[in-house]
């Protein structure tokens, strides 16, 4: 009788143990290291940078980092982070504006400041304030989050982090599209980094 009962919830035991060894992995998409990219066009010089988790482990440790997902994430939310440098020696200022992430077939747009914080403080309200301080958390992203519209002047050079969270694939071409405009709202540039991750 008792062979019987193993027999019968070993079916259901096992995905349930794969589903939680995979729920509790890290949820950057993946971890192989791929060399900035830099484009320069019309005075504009762009530099994206894809970072690892390891890379944001690295600068940041595993407390208190807003760019790895918090256990309670189980999983479905996936997070890439690219740095973004740029330069502009072209007349007057520039707009960058509009970012993308284009995958498969889906298209995502980064996070904005707002949204971010408010994703911590939805993940931090299952539990996890042990491990991660809401007010730090916030400080870091304040100080790396890029706004999804900067102004650039010319002569200045301006680096942050732009990051895309939700239901991304975890292996593929991804292709970040970063355009730039005039004061006109006029596209300048539209610079287009292709990542195999």
């Amino acid at each position: 009788m008792r062979k019987k009962i193993i027999l019968l919830t070993l079916p259901v035991f096992v995905p349930l143990l794969l589903f939680i060894g995979c729920a509790t992995d890290r949820n950057a998409v993946q971890q192989k290291e791929v060399p900035p990219m830099t484009l320069s066009e019309k005075g504009l010089t762009v530099t994206v940078t894809y970072l690892t988790e390891d890379q944001l482990l690295e600068r940041f440790g595993e407390r208190n980092n807003p760019f790895i997902p918090p256990p309670s994430a189980l999983g479905f939310n996936k997070t890439v982070v690219f740095e973004l440098n740029i330069k502009s020696i072209s007349e007057g200022n520039v707009i960058l504006n509009k970012i993308e992430l284009q995958y498969n077939d889906g298209v995502d747009r980064p996070k904005n400041m707002f949204h971010f914080e408010n994703y911590w403080e939805m993940e931090l309200s299952r539990g996890d304030t042990q491990k991660n301080d809401l007010a730090k958390i916030k400080y870091v992203i304040k100080q790396n989050l890029l706004p999804n519209e900067l102004v650039v002047g010319k002569n200045l050079t301006y680096a942050g982090f732009i990051v895309f969270q939700g239901k991304l694939p975890q292996y593929g071409n991804f292709t970040l599209y970063v355009p730039v405009f005039n004061k006109n709202g006029e596209m300048l540039n539209n610079f287009k980094f292709v990542f195999e991750l």
